[in-house]
């Protein structure tokens, strides 16, 4: 059972609708039999909510995941085992959910061996009994999840889709239109090389453009970590319909079938099939006639990425410090198409979900007045602050687009911050520490020792 309350600030927009996506994840990567959700969105004088980074789903995964670590203390098994024997068998066919996801394709099991694989789970576990035996002030935490999301889910219109325009200039330059919005995420780079990889125009050739509309009236933008899987495959699927219509213009020009043709992306140049002599570029069929193709591509549904982390920190038990020595993360987000960018949106979720479980909180005096409004006084992690993540490659395809990709960019702040919370809360089991709330500052942590001090005498 899960019970919500969000708060929505002064005005209830899209704060009142977060809850939805906290209760159609909320039974996360398991098959759990019977779920109950309650979700309560109340109106207050704070500042209006508004997504964030994950928004809804890193509640869901939160809760579950310490749901899933209290149980394991209370019936004294590990907890990496009690969520193995838990998770939903591999899967490749749409899994639906008590609370109506339907899930695209998974292995979750194989995810959680390879973080741990990769994290010598069982060798921190031997580090930790002996630092626990020497009675060391110095405590090592492991903390572990496990987490599915949702990626490019549609809207009231529809399914989910996104258009693209992709023309190639007689100069052989080409120029891509797309109603994504980058604001970081590098579709410059991304979409070129899918209409490269078609066309065969060499990417710094490619030209992107987007948010001007008197040339996109249209398009969704970029939220919810769709763009790859729907902005992304419409770049495709544009680019291999404008060879379909270059090739018709082509069987004109040679005067041959058209079937007869093939393109030579080497070349950027088709040719007759068995006369490789009889060719024609592709910059040339755009000299008489603007040579476009608009293209709107449609999912079937949203996609579900999932992953699994390990996180692994020291709690000083005299003062409450504590330091961030290790983040281990899989995040499987089906095809990988530019490894580098998918690097980097991982970085920064993972830094964003430790930071959170660390520090970051928004606080309110008495009165209602923000007492955390500026960065001097609201903390955040630097690169100071995190280690250099360990990140560990595993991707299962979805039919949900001709890509086999799903989102990427939140995964990482969903899955670390309930890692970092349960390392840290593992670093002081032993002492009787069950539960320490979000953020798990040093005041916090050395309190929640005080505590169990106290009621032990």
């Amino acid at each position: 059972r899960l019970e919500i309350l969000q708060d929505a600030g002064a005005y209830p927009r899209i704060g009142a609708i977060l809850p939805y996506y906290t209760i159609l994840m909320a039974p996360g990567p398991y098959a759990i039999e019977r779920a109950e959700a309650v979700g309560r969105t109340v109106v207050t004088t704070t500042t209006p909510m508004g997504a964030y980074r994950g928004a809804g789903r890193p509640e869901a995964t939160a809760a579950l995941e310490r749901v899933i670590d209290l149980f394991a203390a209370e019936i004294g098994l590990d907890p990496a085992q009690v969520r193995r024997q838990n998770l939903l068998a591999p899967f490749t066919e749409p899994h639906a959910t008590k609370f109506g996801a339907l899930y695209d394709s998974g292995d979750y099991v194989a995810a959680l061996d390879k973080v741990l694989a990769a994290a010598g789970y069982d060798e921190l576990r031997r580090d930790q009994g002996a630092r626990r035996q020497r009675g060391e002030t110095v405590q090592l935490g492991i903390g572990v999840s496990c987490y599915v999301e949702i990626t490019g889910a549609g809207e009231e219109a529809g399914e989910p889709h996104e258009n693209a325009t992709v023309e190639v200039h007689h100069d052989g330059t080409a120029t891509i239109l797309t109603g994504t919005s980058p604001h970081g995420q590098g579709h410059a780079t991304a979409w070129a090389m899918l209409a490269s990889e078609e066309l065969g125009i060499p990417v710094e050739s490619i030209t992107l453009k987007w948010g001007d509309t008197d040339l996109v009236p249209e398009g969704g933008g970029t939220g919810g970590s769709r763009s790859l899987q729907q902005g992304g495959a419409a770049v495709r699927q544009a680019s291999q319909e404008l060879i379909e219509v270059a090739r018709k213009r082509a069987a004109d020009v040679l005067e041959a079938s058209a079937a007869d043709l093939r393109y030579n992306a080497a070349r950027r140049a088709f040719e007759v099939a068995g006369d490789p002599d009889a060719s024609v570029p592709l910059a040339r069929l755009a000299r008489d006639d603007r040579l476009l193709v608009r293209a709107v591509f449609s999912a079937p549904g949203a996609t579900y990425p999932f992953g699994a982390h390990v996180a692994v920190v020291e709690v000083d038990t005299e003062t409450g410090q504590v330091v961030l020595r290790r983040l281990v993360a899989v995040d499987d987000a089906g095809f990988v198409l530019n490894p580098l960018l998918a690097e980097g949106q991982r970085h920064g979720g993972l830094a964003q979900g430790a930071a959170q479980a660390f520090l970051e909180e928004v606080v309110y005096d008495a009165d209602g007045n923000p007492l955390t409004a500026t960065l001097a006084d609201y903390p955040f992690l630097s690169a100071t602050e995190v280690p250099s993540f360990e990140l560990v490659d595993m991707q299962t395809p979805t039919s949900y687009n001709p890509l086999g990709a799903k989102g990427i960019g939140e995964a990482g702040s969903i899955g670390s911050t309930p890692a970092v919370q349960n390392a840290v809360v593992d670093a002081l089991a032993h002492l009787g520490v069950r539960h320490i709330d979000m953020p798990a500052s040093p005041q916090r942590v050395w309190r929640a020792l005080q505590s169990v001090r106290t009621e032990n005498g």
